[in-house]
């Protein structure tokens, strides 16, 4: 479309020139004595073709000649061109605006200045009030509302002006307030906060609000003008204050915060009537008076992860919050506990209830089963199946190993069933056992994996035996922390002593394959192997592969942490 304009203006322009010179050559004929009658349709074959004449354009003769680009106007020679007529250019319209080659009026987006703008499409009666920066002739020009030489300019609260919101010079509204005397609209305005008449008041002890020295409204104030503040009023000092008590802020009455140690408190604010409100350090009574909950020769003690108590940001006592979660992924996963507390021979199991039995010795009440060794027939019998419904397993014991002459293959524990069958010793056939030491004195804990359910013989002839081994024995007479871990899941066992790794081995046999029908803490399978000579402290068995971290957390915990039942 727009190239068909451009066409069809050229013709006209080619048009007008071939018709005037149509004209002038038959005139000229005329006086030559030739026929001066030049017909229209030869003009119109005159400019049929051939080149451009020169421009011969008259702004005046009512049709489109010479560069204009409608009738009479546009082209380097005539006027610009009203609006809706061709143009070429912004320059062949009055408007300054060619528009799909015809001449628009002017408006607010076109990036001229036009109509009565003072600037670029801003400014004037029509268009928008222009930015900070640009041309203006009035403060109503300008979006800032400030006309100055000629630009817009930004208020400010320092240009000696009373501008924008301001209700008096360079104070009120945006800016600050006024001092007493200036202009007002709201107490807002004002330094005192009140506006009367229009007028900023000088503050005073009736206005009915809190200005000059004053701490609350119409009390208090160093200067001591106005009267002292009553219960609960704002307060910076004690003098503020009616009672003489000011404690974070307020005019208080004398209690659990006014700074004195009184009313039965244990120390200032703290304790007896005020409660568990005495930080690490302060005097104490009692556990109530402390926020750890912790007293200790009638002094507060700071909370911590081994205190007994839930404290702290703790889900439990010792455990949660600030003492990490691993005591919770220990707690969750363990399925039996054994400790050895009272007298008898009973083995209690205080989270499954598997109970256990001490055979052919009794508990002493120091916290221990203590084991003879050799071949005293002392050891404890646990329920069958413990270890066969697991997957993945932790075995976690507190033991002090006495050695003795017979100290090689002793067991800690042993699990599963000798070729003799329940309740009997023989040639182990099906069982997962850990030893303080085997054949040898170079040999560490030694943890033993068979399964050989047809009962055909030996499980190391059988090639079914898998050990985890380790090259320094375990100490005897001390206190040790031993862990054996059986991970089905990555097909390896582990052996931890006192939170560090000292062996593993890779089995992928599982825990289901182990006939486990005889469960023994302290006894063999095999016949020819002794009991244990040591004292048993806690026995666990998790159902799951404890990792590197939890077992250093339990061992620092102790046999006895407080967040387990």
């Amino acid at each position: 479309m727009q190239a068909a304009s451009r066409q069809l203006a050229a013709k006209r322009r080619r048009t007008g020139a071939w018709r005037a010179l149509a004209l002038t050559a038959a005139a000229s004929c005329g006086r030559w004595g030739y026929d001066d009658t030049v017909s229209l349709e030869a003009t119109d074959q005159i400019t049929s073709g051939g080149t451009d004449p020169v421009s011969t354009a008259s702004c005046v003769d009512g049709v489109t000649s010479g560069q204009e680009t409608d009738v009479d106007c546009g082209g380097p020679e005539c006027p610009p061109c009203a609006d809706t007529l061709a143009c070429a250019g912004s320059a062949d319209c009055a408007s300054a605006r060619c528009v799909g080659e015809r001449c628009e009026p002017p408006g607010c987006t076109d990036t001229v200045q036009g109509q009565n703008e003072t600037a670029i499409d801003c400014g004037g009666d029509v268009c928008a009030p222009c930015p900070v920066g640009l041309g203006c002739a009035r403060d109503q020009d300008c979006q800032s509302q400030l006309c100055v030489s000629g630009l817009c300019q930004d208020p400010s609260c320092s240009d000696a002006l009373r501008t924008g919101d301001e209700t008096g010079i360079d104070c009120g509204g945006a800016c600050p307030p006024c001092s007493p005397g200036g202009g007002c609209g709201a107490g807002a305005d004002c330094a005192s906060a009140v506006c009367t008449a229009g007028v900023c008041q000088a503050p005073s002890c009736s206005d009915g609000v809190s200005n000059g020295a004053e701490s609350d409204v119409d009390c208090g104030g160093a200067d001591g003008a106005c009267a002292r503040c009553s219960l609960d009023s704002s307060c910076n000092i004690d003098s503020d204050c009616a009672t003489s008590i000011c404690r974070q802020g307020l005019c208080r009455a004398p209690g659990c915060d006014d700074g004195v140690q009184n009313s039965g408190e244990t120390a200032v604010d703290c304790g007896g009537p005020c409660g568990a409100t005495c930080g690490a350090g302060a005097a104490c009574a009692a556990p109530a008076d402390c926020a750890s909950l912790v007293c200790s020769v009638y002094v507060c003690q700071a909370a911590s992860c081994s205190d007994g108590v839930q404290n702290q940001d703790e889900t439990s006592a010792d455990c949660g919050g600030a003492c990490g979660s691993l005591c919770t992924s220990l707690s969750s996963s363990l399925v039996h506990r054994y400790r050895f507390d009272g007298t008898g021979r009973t083995i209690t199991d205080s989270i499954g209830g598997s109970h256990g039995a001490l055979r052919n010795t009794s508990l002493s009440g120091t916290g221990t089963a203590s084991l003879a060794g050799g071949f005293s027939e002392q050891y404890v019998s646990l329920p069958n199946e413990l270890i066969s419904v697991l997957r993945d397993a932790t075995f976690e014991t507190w033991l002090t190993w006495n050695g003795g002459n017979n100290q090689r293959w002793q067991r800690i524990f042993d699990f599963g069933v000798s070729s003799a069958g329940e309740g009997a010793q023989e040639a182990g056939v099906s069982f997962l056992a850990l030893s303080p030491q085997g054949d040898t004195a170079s040999n560490f804990v030694v943890f033993r994996y068979c399964s050989n359910r047809g009962f055909s013989g030996n499980c190391r002839n059988d090639g079914l035996e898998f050990e985890a081994r380790a090259s320094m024995p375990l100490a005897s007479g001390v206190l040790a922390h031993v862990v054996a871990v059986f991970d089905d899941t990555n097909d390896v066992m582990r052996i931890y002593v006192d939170g560090s790794q000292v062996s593993s081995r890779s089995n992928n046999r599982r825990l289901a394959e182990i006939i486990d029908v005889n469960n023994w803490l302290g006894r063999s399978q095999y016949s020819g192997d002794p009991e244990l000579n040591g004292h048993l402290h806690e026995f666990r068995i998790y159902a799951k592969a404890l990792s590197a971290a939890e077992i250093q957390y339990s061992r620092d915990q102790g046999s006895d942490p407080s967040f387990l039942p």
